[in-house]
């Protein structure tokens, strides 16, 4: 394989990574919260991403309840690789402030996620 080509190969994995975020957050859709930002951040938004990696999705929504685990039942079943943190948008501005890990991942590389798939790249 040429470098090129592995280039090209790497790039579509990620964007396929990306993708299957995008899908979930778009399936999360319409149920109790109201998704008002949401990006992939970590390895799979950097690039650096392995066979193993898991992707990582920061979901920032109004009309949460308050326990982590009764949040993610108001989305869509996360699928197998997605890792969803789910935030209040005044949790957000929080970890902003105060330099949160997450929060600066998501400033630095974060891929928003909350519009629909873009047709396939034909690279």
């Amino acid at each position: 394989m040429t470098p090129e080509a592995a280039i090209a190969a790497r790039r579509r994995e990620r964007a396929s990574l990306i993708d299957v975020a995008r899908h979930w957050v778009a399936a999360s859709r319409g149920g109790g919260a109201r998704i008002t930002q949401a990006w992939v951040f970590g390895s799979a938004a950097r690039g650096d991403h392995h066979a193993g990696s898991d992707i990582d999705v920061l979901v920032v929504a109004t009309g949460l309840p308050d326990h982590p685990i009764d949040r993610l039942r108001t989305l869509a079943p996360l699928p197998g690789r997605v890792e969803a943190v789910v935030w209040t948008p005044e949790e957000f501005a929080a970890a902003q402030r105060r330099g949160d890990q997450i929060a600066v991942e998501v400033a630095a590389v974060g891929v928003d996620v909350r519009a629909h798939p873009a047709p396939a790249s034909r690279s």
